[in-house]
């Protein structure tokens, strides 16, 4: 008989190994599913739809004036990022803002995008939150540790030297 030939497996263990692959695989499709599910409710809650029933429509000076405030919204939290404390939890206060700022533009776009220059300044609205939104968690897992132990770091230097 050669040396390196593999052992036999033993028939009388075969219905073990088999229970114990079948409560493998059980256990792995469930977790799995578990996650699966998880991601698709996440990412529903997280994408607001567009209303189906518009109450007015508005006119393209208004619709101007709407983009404009929403704008103004995402730069200016946008711009209070920096000023979180911690900065590491930015992402987290972003992710909140970002749904709510969403069904706000989903609105709007809703009550203007009847031609096709409102619908592409409320694309371009959109386009610029996810950009905005990978800064957001960029800066809250990059640099916002950094910058929480300058913080911490600073702070200690003032108690001393003060």
């Amino acid at each position: 008989m050669a040396r390196n030939a593999p052992k036999a497996r033993n028939a009388r263990y075969r219905p073990f190994r088999a229970l114990a692959l079948g409560a493998y695989l059980v256990v792995v499709l469930t977790f799995s599913a578990l996650v699966i599910v998880s991601v698709v409710r996440s990412v529903l809650v997280m994408t607001p739809r567009k209303p189906l029933n518009v109450a007015e429509r508005l006119d393209a000076k208004e619709c101007a004036v709407r983009a404009q405030e929403l704008y103004e919204q995402l730069e200016t939290r946008r711009q209070g990022l920096s000023a979180l404390q911690p900065a590491a939890e930015a992402s987290l206060k972003w992710t909140s803002f970002r749904v709510e700022w969403l069904n706000g533009l989903r609105q709007a776009e809703a009550s203007c995008s009847e031609d096709t220059l409102q619908r592409d300044v409320f694309s371009r609205l959109e386009t610029l939150e996810n950009l905005y939104t990978t800064s957001a968690v960029q800066y809250s897992g990059e640099m916002g540790p950094a910058v929480d132990s300058f913080r911490r770091a600073l702070s200690r230097l003032r108690a001393d030297g003060g």
